[in-house]
């Protein structure tokens, strides 16, 4: 209880001083500590805040898609959810197997073996950087 006491006040004079400015917060808070674990359960409340708010949308999306399914193939909404059931994803799976199998097909057969021929010569014009430079002119006597 002491503790929280001690906290609270320390938070509150923190919260006070930073109306202040810097200095006044070093003053209250040497180490900064209470700054940080302030800082801390903001974001992590943040975080939760919003983990919640995305599961809580993703539950009402899912409904409104089963709801427009279910209307658009004249079953009541009320029914068994039809984007969840075990047996339309058995379906799908099937369909792109299907799909992937049809365009496997299609391709040429390829040798899959890889060849690797070693060169001779270690030497090529391409990584050499003497033709990179600017050559010397010839100077003409006269």
């Amino acid at each position: 209880m002491r503790f929280a006491t001690i906290t609270l006040g320390l938070l509150f004079a923190v919260c006070s001083a930073s109306a202040k400015g810097s200095d006044t917060i070093l003053e209250k808070d040497p180490y900064g500590l209470f700054v940080t674990v302030t800082s801390v359960i903001v974001v992590l409340s943040a975080l939760i805040g919003l983990s919640l708010f995305i599961l809580f949308f993703g539950s009402v999306m899912k409904r409104v898609a089963n709801k427009n399914v279910a209307q658009k193939m004249g079953v009541p909404a009320t029914a068994a959810p039809i984007c969840n059931s075990v047996e339309n994803a058995e379906i799908i799976a099937a369909i792109a197997l299907a799909i992937k199998l049809d365009r496997a097909e299609r391709h040429d057969r390829e040798s899959e073996v890889i060849t690797i021929n070693r060169v001779g010569r270690a030497y090529s014009p391409w990584s050499s950087k003497i033709h990179g430079l600017t050559q010397t002119p010839h100077r003409i006597k006269h």
